[in-house]
């Protein structure tokens, strides 16, 4: 039975076996049908997804080739995929489809280009470069690598990309496209001597290329070989005589060779071209007056420019240059009718006004002054100059009402002036009103501590305030400043008269003064006086005579004079001066009762 049992399981094993050895051949029969069958799939719909492409249908492709992969995803497929997303310029998709085509086939340098343009295009510059460089790691060869990589990061990285594009000339020989970029390279980091080795390079490819010789001329002048460049440019203009940019070449050359005249020769034909806007040749016109700012020499020059261009048309800019032109000329009358004629043109220019106001005050033409900023103060009610022009202007014609008004806006558009608040301080003493001044001059002195002139009329105030320890102090500190002051010492010395103290002290402070101006009528007067309050009556005589003389109009002085007469014991020209002097002013104190009475 053993052996029967044993003989019925070895047959029913092998019979099983046998059987699934024959399960085993169907499966992978099967197995290999179902994979042709997923790749002829997986092809029918490759061939469908491209036909849309060429057809330019991108989302039909898609669809196709979507299809395709999920039947048979490999890398090649990934990679049309990331293609047609790019294409459609959507990039998160065109990236993940062109990253998974990579992984697959790390080798492929193609996959690895398109993965580079996606990066690329997603402005994702350092991943791009980073790929770039894996291809030319691949491929030392590859042109395309080196290119793409030096316009990526020819920007940020200029020597860099030079290398690459090197690179490139090494691998090809000379190759327009990139000898133009090493050019424009070059030309950026400042290296003019590679650059005119490049151009010339490029000059040697195409010979009659203008664009070329006008880059070579250009680098030449930079390099200051200068011979060159106008050989050069001569060349070309004989074939193209009319040719504005290699005029300016020209004349640009003769410039750096100092050689104005011959400059502006070249200059003049560019002028008188219609195909060169206005701007442009007032610019040409500034860049000779500039220069005649250093050199006057070339004044005339820059005045020859400046007629040429109002041939053209004279409008407000060119009449401002011509007024220029005509100050360094010193012809003051001829440009401030320049000016005239420019704030006609331009009457909403603010600058233009300002120009001619400042030109007129400071010219002494007061009265013109007045009437054109007064014009100006309309149109610009709040513009700070022209308000302290037309207040100084008002000022000095003692027209000090209307001068406070536009003292007093120039102070309100800029607290922290100098020249408005001392102005605005000595209008507002003219009229009286001294505490106010007071208030604008110790504002002036806040900002200028040291300003003598400030501390002067402070110490002149004060006095007639009688606020004497203020007006010390202000002389006090003035002379401490400038012991030599002439108009200090003078006030000073007449107020310490006035109180009858520090005589002998103030007596020295007027002989300084007189001794710097021995023509002043009120420093010859206020050493008389001084010489008067001393009993010294002949001396006080002399001096206050010579005052007078040299004023006749000054009531104070005649008053003086007639008290030193009385103290002579000349009753009659006592009367006289001081009837002289109450006929200009009536208001001096005494002075009335002095000449009904004959005495003091």
């Amino acid at each position: 039975m053993k052996n029967t049992l044993s003989i019925l399981l070895i047959s029913i094993l092998a019979a099983c076996s046998t059987q699934q050895t024959v399960l085993n051949d169907n499966f992978s029969s099967s197995n290999n049908l179902m994979v042709k069958n997923k790749e002829k799939l997986a092809t029918h719909h490759v061939v469908s997804g491209s036909i849309a492409e060429v057809q330019g249908n991108i989302d039909e492709a898609i669809r196709q080739f979507e299809s395709a992969l999920a039947a048979d995803p490999q890398p090649s497929i990934y990679y049309i995929l990331g293609r047609n997303y790019l294409k459609l310029n959507k990039l998160a998709k065109a990236l993940k489809y062109s990253r998974r085509a990579t992984e697959l086939s790390p080798t492929d340098i193609e996959y690895k280009f398109l993965l580079a343009r996606i990066y690329q295009n997603a402005r994702v510059a350092d991943s791009a470069a980073f790929v770039y460089r894996e291809i030319i790691a691949m491929d030392s060869t590859s042109v395309q690598a080196y290119y793409n990589l030096g316009l990526l990061i020819e920007k940020d990285r200029p020597t860099e990309a030079l290398a690459y594009y090197n690179k490139i000339l090494d691998i090809t020989g000379p190759e327009w496209q990139v000898l133009v970029k090493i050019a424009d390279i070059n030309e950026r980091l400042g290296d003019v001597d590679e650059t005119i080795k490049t151009v010339e390079e490029l000059s040697e490819l195409n010979p009659a290329s203008l664009d070329l010789q006008k880059i070579l001329v250009e680098s030449y002048i930079k390099s200051d070989k200068l011979e060159k460049a106008l050989e050069l440019v001569d060349e070309a203009l004989l074939i193209f005589p009319d040719d504005l940019n290699l005029i300016e070449y020209k004349a640009s050359i003769h410039i750096k060779n100092s050689d104005w005249r011959s400059g502006a020769k070249e200059y003049l034909k560019i002028i008188k071209s219609k195909d060169i806007n206005h701007d442009a040749k007032l610019a040409i016109g500034a860049a000779f007056l500039t220069e005649a700012g250093k050199d006057s020499s070339i004044l005339p020059i820059a005045k020859e420019v400046f007629t040429e261009i109002a041939q053209d048309t004279s409008d407000w800019q060119t009449n401002v240059y011509l007024g220029e032109i005509a100050l360094l000329e010193g012809n003051d009358s001829t440009a401030l009718n320049y000016f005239d004629l420019a704030s006609k043109e331009a009457e909403w220019n603010p600058r233009i006004w300002i120009r001619y106001g400042g030109l007129l005050f400071d010219r002494g033409n007061i009265d013109t002054a007045i009437v054109k900023m007064s014009t100006a103060v309309k149109n610009f009610p709040d513009e700070f100059v022209i308000n302290l022009v037309l207040g100084l202007a008002h000022s000095q014609k003692n027209h000090h009402e209307e001068a406070k008004i536009y003292l007093k806006k120039s102070v309100e558009l800029n607290p922290g002036d100098l020249t408005s608040l001392s102005a605005l301080g000595f209008t507002l003493n003219q009229l009286g009103e001294n505490e106010e001044a007071i208030t604008y001059l110790n504002r002036a002195l806040s900002i200028d501590e040291e300003n003598i002139q400030i501390l002067g009329m402070l110490g002149l105030i004060y006095d007639n305030e009688k606020m004497f320890d203020e007006c010390d102090v202000s002389y006090s500190k003035a002379l401490e400043l400038d012991s030599t002051n002439a108009f200090v010492l003078n006030n000073y010395a007449y107020s310490l008269a006035e109180r009858d103290i520090k005589l002998d002290e103030a007596l020295k402070m007027s002989e300084a003064a007189v001794e710097a101006d021995s023509e002043n009528s009120s420093y010859l007067d206020t050493i008389g006086w001084i010489h008067y309050k001393l009993g010294n009556y002949k001396s006080a005589k002399e001096f206050i005579e010579k005052a007078v003389l040299v004023d006749s109009e000054n009531a104070v002085q005649l008053d003086h004079l007639g008290d030193v007469y009385f103290k002579l014991g000349d009753i009659d020209n006592a009367k006289k001066y001081w009837t002289e002097a109450f006929e200009i002013d009536p208001t001096i104190e005494n002075l009335k009762q002095k000449i009904e009475s004959g005495g003091m």
